[in-house]
């Protein structure tokens, strides 16, 4: 290992679930290369860092974060597309240059995207570049894509819009590689489609926000098994396999992923059990399902921030509090009651829980889970990538108890009621 490399969380959703796996993007002169990260150190990515070389010596704690955190060690294997680290701790960094672009990839604004449809010797992507394209931006029509659903979901505050590179079709750019993809693995064919296009644009994240690459059918994940598609953690770039490039859910989380989302699970199931929200399940449908974000999810996207109301349960023990929600999918419609996202916090807990009405209307009339009733979600405050579990989907009179709320006090979320005639529909909660 000649220099450092970004950490980057490659998130692979099926399903059934998803997978995780660090990887590090190590860049020469020309092309850029993603390796595998095989034996990760005690604890990664949280890293306890000796103060001193005595055993009784504090420790500082470093946590790895993707797409911001570098790692070097010259003493590194390298082969095979892994990096093995052999239970070193390396030398940790900070990639400014990457710092700058997360921050220019918020979510909101207009986001340049290229999709990428690959073209090998024994098999092409199945749709043509006019279909990617329509799949993806609505070039010709499709009505419910990528660009339409952010669009749609942010109100307007985040759109995915193709790059008007003139190398590209209404934002799509055919490789061809000279490789078989019939049983190869998906990483290596990753990889040489990312070299073809870093040879024909030069560096990338300096000229697009998102890069969707669309692979033809045929390769095969590092188990030998099938895939739908995976992206990397505050990054760039999300892979398709085939006509999953197609499929609306998949489009959406993955990008969602890019922006730093982590999965939606559902207590008792998978980490993408959650399926009120965009960042749970997969659906091979190319025409929905039309839903959003949950409230963690929404939250962290900010798109709804003066709608946002932080609560410590602690200022309410000798009496409760009481206000009336709307749904997201009503944001903007009429003037705002208490909030459209309701966070549980005390600052220094280990976690937190949002509550928010899964208003089944509008642009999240295709929910699958929690329509019109009250949903609480949880995550843990440790960093901002953290998976957001479903607890409880409450009806009107129903009730849940968050026990121990910072190791010390039980919560109870009432809904009072649910209004559905009026206009916007609201649930009072106390």
């Amino acid at each position: 290992m000649s220099s450092p490399c970004v950490a980057l969380l490659k998130v692979t959703g099926t399903t059934n679930g998803s997978e995780e796996i660090w990887t590090c993007k190590y860049k020469d002169s020309k092309y850029s290369k993603i390796f595998t990260l095989t034996g990760l150190p005690i604890g990664w990515p949280s890293i306890a860092l000796m103060k001193g070389n005595k055993p009784n010596h504090t420790h500082d704690a470093i946590m790895i974060i993707s797409g911001t955190t570098t790692i070097f060690d010259p003493s590194a294997d390298i082969q095979n597309g892994h990096l093995n680290l052999n239970g070193r701790i390396p030398t940790f960094g900070k990639d400014e240059s990457n710092q700058r672009r997360r921050r220019l990839r918020r979510a909101v604004g207009n986001r340049s995207t290229l999709a990428v449809r690959v073209i090998a010797t024994d098999a092409s992507t199945t749709s043509s570049e006019d279909e990617i394209s329509d799949a993806i931006f609505g070039t010709f029509g499709d009505s419910v894509n990528v660009k339409s659903r952010y669009d749609a979901c942010s109100f307007g505050k985040f759109r995915i819009t193709p790059t008007s590179d003139v190398r590209t079709a209404n934002g799509v750019y055919s490789v061809r590689i000279n490789n078989v993809v019939t049983n190869a693995n998906y990483d290596s064919i990753r990889d040489i489609v990312l070299d073809e296009l870093v040879e024909e644009f030069g560096d990338l994240a300096s000229q697009f926000d998102f890069v969707m690459i669309c692979l033809p059918p045929g390769t095969i994940r590092w188990d030998g098994t099938s895939w739908h598609s995976f992206a990397y953690v505050n990054s760039y770039i999300s892979v398709y396999n085939d006509v999953w490039c197609n499929y609306v859910s998949a489009q959406m989380r993955e990008i969602g992923t890019n922006l730093g989302l982590a999965s939606s699970g559902k207590e008792g199931s998978t980490e993408n059990g959650d399926r009120s929200c965009t960042m749970g399940a997969l659906y091979a449908d190319s025409d929905g399902p039309l839903q959003c974000f949950n409230g963690v999810k929404s939250w962290r996207l900010g798109w709804f921030a003066d709608a946002h109301l932080d609560l410590n349960p602690f200022d309410y023990q000798t009496g409760a509090w009481t206000g009336t929600v709307v749904g997201t999918a009503d944001y903007g419609s009429v003037q705002m009651r208490d909030g459209v996202v309701i966070r549980l916090f005390l600052p220094g807990a280990h976690e937190e829980y949002f509550i928010h009405f899964n208003r089944k209307v509008g642009v999240n009339r295709g929910t699958m889970e929690g329509g019109d009733q009250v949903l609480i979600t949880r995550r843990l405050t440790r960093d901002d990538y953290e998976v957001s579990w479903l607890l409880s989907t409450l009806n009107s009179g129903e009730k849940y108890t968050i026990m121990a709320f910072a190791f010390q006090l039980d919560v109870d979320v009432l809904v009072t009621s649910i209004d559905l005639t009026s206009s916007p529909a609201s649930a009072t909660i106390s």
